[in-house]
Order: structure tokens, then sequence, then C-alpha cells
């Protein structure tokens, strides 16, 4: 997962198992001007599919609703000196992003995964 919008971002990964949802941070060589950039240097947890698809699925309402706030801010007639803002073309853009996201399950052709890691040395 890619946090290189953050200063010293921590590399995150995740993956799935039986046992559900892996995530891990390493925070490892994090460093500002020398001095550690996060509280831990590793985090690890796993927690059961049903529950990560619901925390993402809370996050992505939580989101949502703190950035239809903040449109309906810009709405009331927010400005800021130098800033142009387009109200509408802002709503327009939101509104879209309320669509539900399409859900996506194929399942994967593992003996084929296999095969290919074999065929480049790497399995």
């Amino acid at each position: 997962m890619d946090s290189g919008h953050l200063r010293a971002g921590p590399c995150l990964q995740f993956w799935k198992s039986d046992a559900g949802v892996h995530a891990w941070c390493n925070n490892r060589e994090r460093r500002i001007e020398g001095h550690q950039a996060w509280a831990n240097d590793e985090l690890y947890s796993v927690v059961s599919l049903a529950r990560f698809e619901r925390e993402v699925a809370s996050f992505r309402e939580r989101l949502l609703a703190e950035m239809d706030e903040r449109v309906r801010t810009v709405e009331s007639g927010w400005t800021t000196p130098g800033v142009e803002r387009d109200a509408v073309a802002l709503r327009e853009q939101h509104s879209r992003e309320e669509e539900p996201w399409a859900v996506i399950t194929v399942a994967t052709d593992w003996r084929r995964v296999s095969a290919a890691l074999a065929e480049n040395g790497s399995g």
C-alpha cells in the first residue's frame, strides 16, 4: 500500500489467508531529520475477513460524510483569498464518489500463478 504522500510514510502490507486479513506495518528506518517518525517500529494484526470488510465500509462512510460536510462549507460561501472555487463541480465530483463501489470477486487460479512463478525462476 502506497504511503508516499506522507513524509517518512510507513511500509504497509495486507494479505489474506485462512486465518483472516493480515496487516503489517514496518516503520523501521522511517526517520525525519534523524528522529523516529512513528511511535512503533513494527505493528502486526490479523482480523476476520468479515470484520475487515465492515471496517473498510465504515471508513468509507465516515470519509464521505466528512467530505460532504466540507463540500457544504464550500457551497455555503467559503472563500480564501487567491483560491478559486467551483462549488458546482465540487458537488458533482463528490456525488460520483458516493456511488457504491463495485465489488469485484475473481477467484485466483493458483495453479497459473505457481506455474508463472516457476517459469520465471521465482517459485
